[in-house]
């Protein structure tokens, strides 16, 4: 069967998803819940045990002052990575949001990596050349396009001028996609080290993305012709005392050994195979196992900040009633996750750039009473975060520990257990779409 028809069906089947659920209306068992109002008048009528359900914090999307910030250091005191999702590719805000938390944890609480949802190879080589470069140029050459905003140009612009500090920031990507700039990067990066070898590179690059992006089984012949030419890259690359070895960084080193492996991996399993596969399921878990690698063996003594969807970062996606793949965090040994804060971001009201149908579409405020949503816009703040990694009391009057529902890009309902997805939230009362880069 076809690859492509294999993705058209998860979209077609995914749409339906989103369409039934926009439209239906979810039973759970807090629809009859009396909503408790939070305006200050009302608060004292709200017992002890309930007080911490509603221990909202404002937070501020921009400024260099971080004190509104500064309750995150007991939150984190013992977390290595801190999540950072979003409802939607396309809202301005959390882009902004999303900055200032990167700079607030690498300031106060030493976050030096910057992990995101973009390819390994651009993102990781981007990071070894970002001071050769402008931070416009930085951005566009490593993450994916539907980021290529203002708001990260000026993250950029601060992640490049963190290069020459005492305390660096390091970039990298866990997706097995590319970002698209792909094997001119490759070359760019060898061809004054090893001309020859930037040659092979850019021969063996171009033929796999020109295959891979076809949608079908990949021939016989041309399969195994590259897969002897990414084996001699690798052998090149880890050949002792070589002058190609000698050149590269260890970092540098590890990092194409790793890439080289996993195109075989895909070359040897994946792409040569015509059965019918999960697409997502395999793209969560193959960046669950690049994740793994980066803070193993490349940062093994650093912390990351990771940037993806909600739909990466969730606990447990599987679970949820748009649950049709599994999701990257997931994947993750037990031993991570528990060194992991998971933050999912959601919206209120506004505007923003659905990436599922390419538009800029109004926010559903159809808010239903145990949404997310609703629930955190009972603070009144423009922004509000909510932390939810508290153990429950006797009577479960956590509201995060029973079904609720979020918005899947501000369109669709998904129902799940808040606390078994997230740690904490975060809710913009008022979004709008980004502005892209254009230079």
């Amino acid at each position: 069967m076809r690859l492509f028809r294999k993705t058209l069906s998860l979209f077609i089947y995914t749409l339906f998803t989103f369409l039934y659920l926009s439209g239906c209306e979810i039973q759970t068992s807090h629809n009859s819940e009396k909503v408790i109002s939070l305006k200050a008048d009302h608060i004292d009528q709200i017992s002890s045990s309930n007080k911490a359900n509603f221990d909202f914090k404002s937070i501020d999307l921009k400024g260099n002052d971080f004190s509104d910030l500064m309750f995150l250091k007991d939150i984190l005191a013992d977390k290595r990575i801190v999540m950072l999702g979003e409802s939607s590719h396309g809202v301005a805000e959390y882009n902004q949001m999303k900055g200032r938390l990167i700079k607030f944890l690498h300031e106060e609480l030493d976050y030096n990596v910057v992990a995101f949802e973009s390819g390994m190879t651009e993102v990781n080589l981007t990071n070894e050349l970002l001071l050769e470069l402008d931070s416009i140029t930085g951005m566009k050459k490593s993450l994916y396009n539907i980021w290529h905003t203002n708001n990260n140009t000026y993250l950029f612009k601060y992640i490049r001028e963190q290069k020459s500090t005492s305390q660096p920031i390091n970039l990298v990507g866990f997706d097995m996609n590319s970002t698209g700039t792909r094997e001119g990067l490759l070359y760019d990066f060898f061809e004054d080290i090893n001309l020859e070898y930037a040659k092979a590179i850019e021969i063996a690059e171009k033929e796999f993305y020109s295959l891979t992006q076809l949608g079908n089984p990949i021939p016989d012949e041309r399969n195994k012709k590259l897969i002897d030419q990414y084996k001699n890259l690798l052998s090149s690359l880890n050949e002792e005392n070589s002058n190609l070895a000698r050149s590269l960084n260890e970092n540098i080193q590890q990092l194409f050994d790793k890439i080289f492996k996993q195109r075989l991996y895909l070359l040897s399993n994946i792409y040569n195979s015509s059965e019918e596969i999960n697409y997502m399921n395999l793209r969560d878990k193959i960046m669950s196992e690049n994740l793994v690698w980066l803070l193993n063996e490349l940062y093994p003594d650093e912390k990351f900040a990771v940037w993806g969807h909600n739909g990466h970062i969730m606990k447990n996606n599987s679970t949820t009633s748009n649950g049709w793949y599994v999701s990257m965090v997931e994947y993750l040994p037990e031993s991570i996750k528990n060194e992991a804060y998971v933050i999912g971001l959601y919206m209120y009201s506004g505007k923003h750039k659905s990436l599922d149908i390419k538009e800029i579409v109004d926010v559903n405020t159809n808010h239903k009473t145990n949404s997310i949503e609703h629930r955190l816009n009972q603070s009144g703040y423009p922004v509000t975060f909510l932390n939810i990694n508290i153990k429950d009391d006797k009577t479960n009057s956590y509201w995060w520990n029973s079904e609720a529902i979020g918005k899947h890009d501000g369109r669709s309902d998904i129902l799940f257990i808040p606390s078994e997805q997230y740690d904490g939230l975060i809710l913009i009362d008022k979004v709008s779409p980004p502005s892209y880069t254009l230079q």
